[in-house]
């Protein structure tokens, strides 16, 4: 699983909160591919471009190639605005179809391969909505988390990123605001620490010195957002309309996103999603109100807890079936095949978790009652996996 605690998804009304555009981070697939390294260019590349780009061209008024002899002699260079090409065969002295009013082409400077064009660029690439924060606010109250991220050309690399490498990184740019000892590892390529002052973490999160290092920082999102649950919303209500007859007490964050709980029923052996009058609302900021109001009735808000995931496939937790890259690993006797297909009656069940006498999907397992936990602490503290993991020692496996 990740450090994250995991989104349970749900869509953001239009208009639903405002926002400064300041906390958003939405990078465009222009400006997410484009290369900025300029020392791609060699010297023996920008001599060969002083000797191709000699005179000023009087229509565009942007440099010029020198063309070979015939043409400097008859005074006609070949220009940018209307070639890329230093051969320009059969090029005649005067062109006759070119009226007194024609204008050339837009110049462009000259072309990197480097950098991809506006036509291999894709038009289809989904644009992801964030949930969080890209800074801190004044009103945001300490510590002030950061997570960090190593960016690694494979992504399969099984290198690790340790928190005293990372220490020294900071150390030679000389930070300010790092809690003494708040660095720690979170993930295998991640590090966590807090800064005293949020100020000193925007300055962190916007330093020149993390992209050339190839590091990758944020603002975990539950460090700057609050989810809770809400009961008795009519059915029918769509997430505009509830959005638009809500209010949250004064001192609460907006209201940045609603998920309707919807129920599976199976109606002439088609399964149908019908929805429930229980919501789930996540506040931007770090207080959970204690009830919000609609059309002038109080609704009680409850603190969400984040579900406990397993997988029928490897009887892991923190993922679904779907999402299994591990081989199976029966749920019934705990051996190397699919629970789907085992014979094995019920007086025989050993969970492959705990060793106790019942199948590992058993919500009875000692295993699920601490991953249970995990999760309900992850919900309170506002931590990460990582760290309320270790508030939860490992089962003891019955002899």
């Amino acid at each position: 699983m990740g450090d994250r605690p995991p989104d349970p998804g749900g869509t953001i009304p239009p208009g639903s909160v405002n926002i400064p555009s300041k906390m958003d981070i939405l990078i465009s697939a222009v400006e997410s591919s484009m290369d900025t390294d300029a020392s791609a260019v060699s010297n023996a590349e920008q001599t060969l471009k002083r000797k191709i780009f000699s005179r000023v061209c009087t229509m565009c008024k942007k440099k010029k190639r020198k063309g070979k002899a015939n043409y400097e002699k008859d005074k006609f260079n070949d220009c940018m605005c209307e070639s890329h090409t230093d051969d320009v065969p059969n090029r005649p002295n005067k062109n006759p179809n070119i009226s007194p009013n024609h204008k050339p082409t837009e110049p462009t400077s000259p072309i990197d391969n480097n950098k991809p064009s506006l036509s291999t660029i894709p038009t289809n690439v989904p644009t992801r909505v964030p949930i969080g924060r890209a800074q801190y606010q004044k009103s945001d109250s300490a510590p002030y988390v950061v997570h960090v991220n190593k960016e690694y050309e494979n992504s399969d690399s099984s290198t690790t990123l340790h928190p005293i490498t990372f220490g020294r990184f900071l150390q030679r740019n000389k930070f300010d605001g790092v809690v003494n000892g708040s660095l720690k590892r979170v993930g295998r390529n991640r590090i966590s620490m807090a800064f005293s002052s949020y100020m000193d973490a925007n300055k962190f999160l916007l330093h020149q010195s993390l992209g050339l290092e190839k590091y990758s920082a944020f603002i975990p999102t539950f460090n700057v957002t609050r989810m809770g649950v809400v009961r008795g919303v009519p059915n029918d209500w769509s997430d505009e309309e509830i959005l638009s007859n809500i209010n949250v007490p004064l001192g609460c964050g907006p209201i940045i996103k609603i998920r309707r709980i919807k129920r599976k029923v199976t109606v002439n052996n088609v399964n149908q999603f019908i929805s429930t009058g229980t919501v789930i609302i996540t506040f931007d900021g770090q207080v959970l109100p204690t009830r919000v109001y609609m059309c002038y009735t109080a609704l009680s808000v409850e603190l969400y807890i984040y579900p406990t995931v397993q997988c029928y496939q490897c009887c892991r937790f923190g993922h679904v079936k779907n999402q299994c890259r591990s081989l199976p690993k029966c749920y019934k006797c705990g051996q190397g095949h699919s629970g789907d297909t085992c014979q094995v009656e019920e007086e025989d069940y050993r969970c492959c978790l705990c060793n106790g006498s019942h199948q590992a999907i058993d919500k009875k397992c000692l295993e699920h009652n601490r991953q249970r936990a995990i999760k309900e602490t992850m919900s309170k503290s506002c931590i990460s996996y990582m760290e309320a993991i270790k508030m939860h020692p490992p089962v003891s496996k019955m002899s």
